[in-house]
């Protein structure tokens, strides 16, 4: 009897609570469903109330994602399948769900275990006493009818009965752009994913990891620094001409006649204004200063119109000048630090009234109360950052590595990436995986990117409610989650609300 009540309360409060037939040994699990946005500790305990169904909301030309999540009772669940139908929408229309299984690192500063790694699902255990999510991630067609696709996920344990959660999807009638209207550049090295899959340099193996790591980058609206294959090649027009792709780095060389050649071929093509020459960065004495206006010199001499990038954390140690004084004329990409652009946000407005442009970057700093991409970090902290990348005007994001595994045995269990810059730096430079670690031919994304792409989707939504509403409607609605550099929410569902009642007046518009 009291078994039944409890099964009883459970559903009352939205939870789904399951056991194996009618013996009491078989083992319990609730499920329940949970916003991307918030990242599932495995220590984590069902609400006391929870929606009975996973919903999620998207434009089209969008992915969106979400989690269920399976927590065990006193009994461990063994060899748990989890599995999706297709969600199914007006006319018959069908959007396909992928399905990962959100993993953990130990880091040691915490004492605890974090989710970040998305790894290929499998069959997985659960402990007693403890949960575990499985993200499911959508992406919308650029065609697809707007309204409401449904579908099911079903929770299968080896030893205890299976249960099914339904799945909505509302998709929107208006889609994002697919040429992003904020320029990215990432760093990736594709020496260290050749050497981390254990493939040789130039083989076939290693050229389709180069195209499967760059197209994961491109995939959630991030350009990486440089092309899969050479940029000379006949395979290069393929991805210069990407709509998705919003920069590149063109390679500097101290023999003027080799950049020229490159520059010509890059003109002729039509793929120029796309990239960029960065040649050296974070100056601080003198010498870094005369080497970059040196190297800058050499690219302005084959054309003015060449664009060449420095990011900086500082003004220079040598004089009181400031960094925005002794590099004009230099760089034609103003590129500070989040935490330097908020002392200097007035120097960086006067670079945009002549023309030029303003990025800012993020690495191993600056780090809370800024928004920045630590595995250590709520998921809001790395989604906030284009919210504020909106609100202050800044025209591209810079991070210097996306697979920065030098540092580390294994990134699946260390990922303290940059031990020289501090031992309790997580992630810094590493947004991916190498997969042969867990048996996958190609690259792991993560939580981390999730949320990246997440806030480059909520920079297309404020885009189009500005073109849509104005800039003040654009600008309030900014303003409900972001105050200033330091000042943001971390609460996921006021951000969803703000999502929802953006999209919402988006589509009013449209009627």
């Amino acid at each position: 009897m009291i078994k039944y009540l409890l099964v009883a309360a459970a559903c009352a409060a939205g939870i789904l609570l399951l056991s194996g037939g009618a013996t009491m040994a078989s083992p319990s699990y609730v499920v329940w469903p949970e916003l991307s946005s918030r990242k599932v500790f495995r220590e984590a305990k069902p609400p006391v109330r929870a929606a009975r169904t996973l919903a999620m909301y998207a434009a089209r030309n969008e992915y969106e994602g979400g989690q269920i999540v399976i927590s065990a009772g006193k009994a461990a669940l063994s060899e748990v399948e989890v599995s999706c139908t297709p969600l199914e929408g007006p006319g018959g229309r069908r959007i396909v769900p992928s399905l990962y299984r959100v993993a953990y690192i130990f880091l040691p500063a915490h004492g605890r275990e974090y989710p970040d790694p998305l790894a290929p699902l499998t069959k997985f255990g659960v402990e007693p006493n403890q949960s575990q999510p499985v993200w499911l991630s959508v992406c919308v067609p650029a065609g697809a009818e707007p309204g409401v696709y449904r579908g099911a996920m079903t929770i299968s344990p080896r030893d205890a009965a299976p249960t099914r959660v339904e799945v909505s999807l509302r998709v929107y009638s208006f889609a994002i752009p697919l040429r992003p209207s904020t320029r990215t550049a990432f760093g990736i090295d594709y020496g260290t994913i050749a050497q981390r899959h254990g493939v040789e340099a130039g083989s076939d193996a290693e050229k389709r990891l180069r195209r499967a790591y760059y197209e994961m980058l491109l995939s959630h609206r991030i350009s990486a620094y440089w092309l899969p294959v050479d940029l000379m090649s006949d395979d290069a027009a393929q991805y210069l001409n990407d709509p998705r792709m919003t920069s590149y780095v063109i390679p500097y060389n101290d023999d003027v006649t080799k950049m020229k050649a490159l520059v010509s071929h890059l003109r002729k093509g039509g793929w120029l204004g796309k990239g960029f020459f960065y040649p050296s960065d974070e100056p601080v004495k003198e010498e870094q200063y005369r080497h970059i206006k040196a190297q800058a010199a050499k690219v302005h001499s084959i054309s003015r119109d060449l664009k060449v990038i420095s990011p900086f954390f500082r003004d220079p140690e040598f004089t009181n000048g400031s960094v925005y004084e002794l590099l004009d004329g230099t760089l034609d990409i103003w590129c500070a630090v989040s935490s330097f652009f908020n002392e200097t946000k007035a120097k960086m407005r006067e670079k945009q009234r002549k023309g030029q442009e303003a990025w800012w970057y993020v690495c191993c700093g600056p780090g809370k109360p800024y928004a920045n991409f630590f595995v250590d970090f709520k998921a809001l902290e790395h989604r906030m950052l284009f919210w504020q990348q909106k609100k202050y005007n800044i025209q591209g994001l810079l991070y210097w590595s996306t697979t920065y595994w030098n540092d580390t045995k294994d990134p699946w269990s260390d990922i303290a990436t940059v031990k020289s810059i501090g031992p309790n730096i997580y992630g810094d430079g590493s947004l991916m995986y190498p997969g042969k670690e867990v048996g996958f031919d190609g690259p792991v994304g993560s939580i981390r990117l999730e949320m990246i792409r997440d806030g480059l989707e909520d920079y297309e939504y404020s885009c189009l409610l500005e073109k849509t509403r104005g800039k003040k409607a654009a600008d309030e609605a900014i303003a409900r989650v972001v105050t200033d550099m330091k000042k943001f929410t971390r609460n996921a569902a006021l951000l969803e609300r703000t999502r929802r009642e953006i999209a919402e007046a988006i589509e009013a518009h449209g009627r």
